[in-house]
């Protein structure tokens, strides 16, 4: 794992901790010592954090910034399984791994700050407070039933719905039209499960429609309401 230079915790890393949705149960002493023993990582971008494989000896929380997962397929492709921004934490659930490692590689896309927390505290904590067990398995069922519903909307949508969710999503986080990809169309096709031929010619496509603006990675939604549409047969009452 690339090494930087840590930083003491302040207030703001001690709130960071504290509007963790599964951190939520802690006593307020427990929080205290939980963030005693965490540190700051400064995250450098296109600096790889870990490699797949690699041992782990805690997860990280950013504070700020953008990190992407992925993994190489066998020829070599980059696949990415998710980019993840403020408040989100890196291998939460590869922390109760039984292997001890790394499931997935992890690479900063924009600059930032990530909280260290350690893997053996964790697990003492867990073990001393079955409230807050409860609640980090909850928010790992949450977690899982997302991504099942993910699978089956990648499986049962077609090209154009789930590149209108996806572009919809960008737009919602972003809280702007206005959108900076953070993939290259490559790296887009293969999380959307298409041939890249096809996504260019898509984008192109709506272009052409007024759909959308394009130049380079900047894009902006200009028909909202249709690509809202498309994304209607993937909503879930629950």
């Amino acid at each position: 794992m690339t090494n930087v230079k840590n930083a003491p915790l302040d207030a703001i890393a001690l709130a960071s901790l504290a509007g963790q949705q599964w951190i939520g149960t802690l006593p307020a002493s427990e929080l205290a010592d939980l963030s005693a023993h965490c540190r700051r990582k400064k995250l450098v971008q296109g600096q790889t954090l870990f490699q797949e494989g690699d041992k782990m000896t805690h997860c990280l929380l950013l504070e700020s910034g953008m990190v992407k997962v992925f993994r190489f397929t066998l020829t070599g492709e980059e696949k990415i399984f998710g980019q993840l921004r403020q408040g989100d934490v890196v291998a939460l659930a590869a922390v109760f791994m039984r292997h001890g490692r790394f499931p997935m590689s992890a690479q900063v896309v924009e600059a930032g700050n990530a909280l260290l927390i350690p893997n053996t505290l964790l697990k003492d904590i867990c073990l001393r407070y079955p409230q807050f067990s409860l609640r980090l398995m909850s928010y790992f069922c949450n977690q899982l039933y997302a991504i099942i519903n993910k699978v089956d909307w990648l499986t049962s949508s077609s090209t154009a719905e789930r590149l209108a969710a996806y572009l919809i999503t960008l737009s919602e986080t972003a809280g702007s039209p206005h959108l900076t990809l953070p993939v290259s169309r490559a790296q887009l096709a293969t999380q959307l499960g298409v041939r890249l031929e096809t996504l260019s010619r898509m984008l192109s496509e709506w272009r052409r429609r007024g759909d959308i603006a394009l130049h380079g990675r900047q894009l902006s939604i200009l028909a909202a309401d249709r690509l809202m549409m498309m994304t209607q047969s993937g909503k879930r009452d629950f």
